[in-house]
């Protein structure tokens, strides 16, 4: 009872906190379209950037032009078109501005002058940004981020990407490219609704050296397919992630196939993580994996098919070096783990310190109300003694003899 209070409270708080970063982002757009003499809607094809948006015209001059000229409440305006986009620089749209396109009308492809350099294309890091409606195509091979978002002077807040591709075309050129990377520098409010994020190698991750503080990331009505390493990384050893929301996401075909990646949404140091009603089909290693001095996580509602493939298990809660890194308090409920095609012995839930001392062992982690469907040679789960109640109201479904 005491885990199924915990995740009714918190997922009543993160549904607040979503409404309120809806609210809050409606206002934005209706400020930024209002007849207001301060606020702009500007068209990147019109005079004086002119940008071609025919897909031979190198188009970045325009953009970073038409950027550097709004002012808060503006709005670039990107009609259908191919946009080529070689690029030398970070784009940095300023706080308060909009990027609106035509969806997958609106194509911008980027390239690098045939240069192997690493780039990134867009930095989000000014307070209340819009990106609505573009489709961004990594068109060569160079080591590429997509979308930064960060800020070197202060922590921005209120950034939102919605309606948005990312497509990193991973299996065609072998550099690394990633859709989204935080933590760099304090963040606040982020919100990715309605993404499409596909052959990339992390959907969005953050390095393990940044000491940012992040606080709420939702991550909503979006879909990661074919990504070559974890679709969503919150790892932050040396930083801190809080307040997270997956939510209504479909992961499928996951291309990884070393252990210790290729998830759909890793935890590590998370403290108020949520994953509900998504849909993860087809992975190599766990869809789910929480670990390091990760705390009040729920796991929700979530339908998991196909997973393991490789080995691993479906959810994995691990624990594994000192004993005040342990991950403590997570609820695993109302979730289907379907299994039946796997042709190893993975566990469908597998709980554990993970090294050879047995400890520090994950703590009050309730197995609770989910339904196990096995093959005949997968395992249900091993909760190692002392992690947590014993699991209730589960059923378990064991291939016919």
């Amino acid at each position: 009872m005491e885990g199924a209070s915990r995740q009714q409270i918190f997922r009543a708080v993160m549904k607040i906190r979503l409404l309120a970063s809806w609210i809050a982002l409606t206002a934005i757009i209706l400020a930024g379209f209002a007849p207001l003499s301060d606020a702009a809607i500007v068209n990147i094809k019109s005079p004086p950037y002119s940008a071609m948006g025919d897909g031979v015209t190198d188009d970045r001059a325009a953009f970073a032009t038409a950027l550097a000229a709004l002012s808060s409440g503006d709005t670039l305006l990107v009609p259908a078109g191919v946009y080529r986009l070689v690029l030398t620089g970070i784009l940095k749209p300023k706080a308060g501005t909009s990027i609106l396109g035509e969806g997958n009308a609106t194509t911008l492809s980027l390239e690098n002058g045939g240069l192997s350099t690493f780039r990134q294309f867009m930095a989000l890091g000014g307070s209340d940004t819009l990106i609505n409606g573009i489709t961004v195509v990594r068109a060569a091979d160079f080591p590429l981020v997509v979308f930064s978002l960060v800020n070197n002077s202060s922590g921005p807040s209120g950034i939102t990407v919605r309606n948005t591709t990312i497509v990193g075309n991973r299996d065609i050129y072998p550099s690394y490219c990633h859709g989204f990377q935080y933590g760099q520098s304090d963040l606040n409010d982020v919100l990715l609704e309605n993404l499409t994020v596909t052959t990339c190698t992390n959907g969005l991750f953050r390095a393990g050296s940044s000491a940012g503080d992040v606080a709420g990331i939702t991550v909503t009505r979006s879909s990661f397919f074919s990504n070559y390493s974890t679709d969503l990384q919150f790892n932050s050893p040396n930083g801190v992630t809080s307040d997270v929301v997956v939510q209504d996401c479909h992961f499928r075909d996951n291309r990884c196939t070393s252990a210790g990646s290729g998830f759909a949404v890793g935890f590590a140091h998370v403290t108020n993580g949520l994953i509900a009603d998504c849909i993860m089909d087809g992975y190599n290693r766990e869809p789910i994996h929480v670990e390091d001095r990760s705390s009040g996580i729920v796991i929700s509602g979530n339908v998991l098919r196909s997973p393991a493939l490789l080995g691993g298990s479906a959810i994995l809660i691990i624990s594994k070096t000192s004993p005040d890194s342990a991950t403590n308090g997570v609820t695993i409920t109302n979730n289907l783990i379907d299994a039946r095609d796997n042709a190893l012995d993975p566990y469908l839930v597998l709980v554990t310190a993970g090294n050879s001392t047995g400890q520090p062992v994950p703590l009050n982690v309730s197995v609770e109300n989910n339904i196990l469907i096995n093959s005949a040679t997968t395992r249900t789960w091993y909760l190692q003694t002392g992690s947590g109640p014993a699991p209730s109201g589960n059923i378990i479904h064991d291939p016919t003899p």
